[in-house]
């Protein structure tokens, strides 16, 4: 698993999240008891917009070891802005736009 992690990083400095990720998922493939193999994968995941990969990968990481404080802070993170999107969305499906309530008001 390291030179796949190894692997991981170079692409992620190159550039490359989607390689990195693929790298990092084949590393957990090996050593699935890895908890810093789930925390890199849930911090390229976040940078990557997809919270809801991330938060599986943080709760995963803190699963093998919990005693992660920052890890927690960063899922509590997580939950707040998955929370705040889920609101959104529902904003909009329900017909109500942000600012609607001031349009046409000057």
């Amino acid at each position: 698993p390291g030179s796949h992690e190894r692997l991981a990083l170079l692409e992620q400095a190159r550039g490359d999240p989607s390689a990195a990720r693929r790298s990092l998922n084949r590393a957990i493939e090996l050593a699935p008891q890895d908890p810093e193999l789930h925390a890199g994968l849930a911090l390229l995941a976040a940078r990557g917009g997809d919270l809801s990969a991330a938060r599986s990968s943080l709760q995963r990481s803190l699963a093998l070891r919990p005693q992660q404080p920052a890890l927690r802070d960063f899922l509590e993170e997580l939950d707040r802005d998955l929370g705040e999107g889920r609101r959104c969305l529902q904003g909009l499906r329900a017909g109500h736009h942000p600012g609607a309530d001031k349009r046409g008001r000057r």
